[in-house]
């Protein structure tokens, strides 16, 4: 019984730190996708090169913070 428990605790704390590991990567994987649906928006504004380094300049400054 008391094999047993140890068994179920080392099991336990197995998941917790993969569910931990699985939610850092998922806010990451989340925050990535922002960044780049906010390129994907500066590369498509209208208005030619300027506009778009205009949208980058921005962008970059946006992320420096």
């Amino acid at each position: 019984m008391h094999e047993a428990r140890e068994e179920a605790q080392t099991n336990l704390c197995a998941a917790d730190r993969r569910a931990s590991e699985y939610n850092k990567l998922h806010a990451s994987a989340v925050k990535l996708h922002g960044l780049f649906e906010r390129l994907r928006c500066c590369v498509c504004a209208p208005g030619g090169v300027a506009a778009f380094a205009d949208s980058l300049r921005a962008l970059a400054q946006s992320m420096a913070k």
